[in-house]
């Protein structure tokens, strides 16, 4: 995106979103929370969003950023691979759908603005 350290920005609010489409949690239990790709931070880890937005194919997820990171040192399962489809390396947490679920600020069901 234009800013690297989020992906929207809330003029108003000066609030900061960083946006995530988790289309692999269909065929999963867990979110797919990013820590580095290719030796570099990425995701969780080099964001400066103050929420991250979660969907996954059908549901939409609010979270404050300092909660997600909170959630991932208590529930997160280190995952280090190639992901389906890439070719980089990537490090990332694992965490049970239903720990973010039970924990996010806002869930809206199904089919969300035209998503």
């Amino acid at each position: 995106g234009e800013h690297k350290g989020y992906d929207i920005l809330i003029p108003e609010t000066k609030k900061t979103i960083e946006v995530k489409n988790d289309i692999g949690s269909q065929n999963s239990t867990n979110y797919f929370i990013e820590l580095s790709c290719n030796k570099k931070d990425s995701g969780i880890v080099s964001t400066k969003a103050d929420y991250w937005f979660i969907y996954d194919e059908s549901d939409c997820m609010w979270l404050k950023t300092k909660k997600l990171k909170s959630l991932c040192a208590h529930y997160g399962v280190y995952w280090r691979g190639v992901p389906e489809g890439s070719k980089s390396v990537v490090e990332a947490f694992l965490i049970p759908q239903n720990i973010i679920k039970d924990n996010a600020d806002l869930i809206k069901e199904g089919e969300v603005y035209g998503l």
